[in-house]
């Protein structure tokens, strides 16, 4: 006779249609379930729960390992394969009102990659906008710590070195 799929789905599982010694099946053995079917369901006498309704959710804001902060936008038109949108994307897209053209990047003014508040970011209109931001800071901090170098003692920063 045969056995319904123990998901609870009420389907027929299928025949193993060959021998998988790893798994423990032999060749005409009555499988367990149908193929890609839930087993989370027959193991738990309750549904699984994901997002918001899980008792881990952390209110799905996550900092990655180089120090940015991600936020969980699933049909965000930049979510990655996790459903997480960056924040400074996200801060970004609405000062300007809408999606950032293609292409657009989002430099941090202060270099802390965290700090998504709208008077911390820049929206450059391509990459190499951007690495000229980057550049002209590069030669700004080389000035000032020749200056440090040259007087033994702090001075005060120019005011474009902090775009605060």
């Amino acid at each position: 006779m045969a056995a319904l799929c123990e998901c609870g789905c009420g389907g027929v599982a299928p025949i193993a249609s060959r021998t998988r010694s790893s798994r423990g099946i032999k060749k005409g053995d009555q499988l367990r379930f149908i193929k890609n079917h839930n087993i989370h369901e027959s193991r738990y006498k309750f549904p699984v729960k994901s997002g918001e309704d899980h008792p881990a959710w952390k209110g799905g804001r996550i900092t990655t390992q180089k120090g940015y902060i991600k936020i969980q936008r699933p049909k965000h038109h930049r979510a990655d394969g996790s459903g997480y949108v960056f924040e400074h994307i996200l801060v970004a897209e609405k000062m300007y009102g809408g999606a950032l053209p293609r292409g657009a990047e989002v430099h941090h003014n202060n270099r802390l990659r965290h700090d998504n508040s709208p008077k911390n970011l820049t929206i450059c209109k391509d990459h190499d906008e951007h690495m000229r931001i980057h550049k002209q800071d590069a030669i700004e901090m080389r000035w000032f710590r020749e200056q440090v170098r040259k007087r033994g003692a702090p001075l005060i920063a120019r005011p474009s070195l902090y775009k605060v």
